[in-house]
């Protein structure tokens, strides 16, 4: 496994399936590129893991994708070509593979602005939802969502947003609030799905002690 110019996984065509896996495991990459006969060729990983579960483990990525022509031919083209769609964010142009224009279309994607680190939600005007998703350097994939995906979104955005409200609210209140990872007295599970993100502690302020004289020069400290 190497790196090209443009930092991108490269994988090399006698890599196994196994090793192709191992290697693309060990980074955040859900794609990985390889150059067979000069040409560069892109792919998933769960197209390796289907690999490997035709037992094709040990086999050399080139001959992997010479198994099936129709398949290898559009896996060897460049980013046009790609079975599965893919965008590339480059000098601020945003470039698509045929796939991906014909699953939003090309009017769309003119339109979208894309982030390295967040996901992006797409609504089509055939009222369908698309998540675009960042591969790392520039390249994005894309997926059409079904309505349980879209409602479980929008529900974990709701709930973060009442979240950041109540924060914000108890601050302002004078409340010192921190997120802690063990559980003590007092301090609030943060659990969403059955997921637990450590726990939150609401301290109170504290009262402050003023100080007044009365008339005859002693002092009484009020709380």
């Amino acid at each position: 496994m190497e790196e090209d110019s443009s930092k991108l996984v490269v994988l090399n065509e006698k890599s196994t399936v196994v090793d192709s896996l191992r290697a693309l495991y060990r980074t955040t990459f859900k794609v990985a590129k390889l150059t067979i006969e000069g040409r560069p060729c892109f792919i998933t990983k769960d197209e390796l893991v289907a690999a490997l579960e035709r037992g094709l483990g040990n086999m050399p990525l080139d001959q992997v994708l010479s198994l099936d022509s129709s398949r290898s031919s559009k896996a060897c083209a460049d980013c046009e070509m790609m079975p599965f769609p893919l965008l590339k964010l480059e000098d601020g142009v945003l470039q698509a593979n045929q796939a991906a224009k014909d699953l939003m279309g090309p009017g769309i994607i003119e339109t979208v602005e894309l982030s390295d680190f967040d996901c992006t939600l797409l609504e089509l005007e055939s009222g369908e939802t698309v998540s675009i998703e960042p591969l790392g350097y520039g390249y994005f994939t894309a997926r059409r969502l079904n309505e349980e995906e879209v409602r479980r979104i929008f529900e974990t955005a709701r709930w973060a947003a009442i979240g950041k409200a109540l924060w914000y609210h108890l601050e302002t209140q004078g409340m010192t609030l921190t997120l802690e990872t063990k559980r003590r007295r007092g301090y609030i599970p943060l659990v969403l799905d059955g997921v637990e993100f450590g726990y939150l502690a609401c301290r109170k302020p504290k009262k402050t002690r003023t100080t007044t004289k009365k008339a005859d020069g002693d002092d009484t400290s009020i709380s």
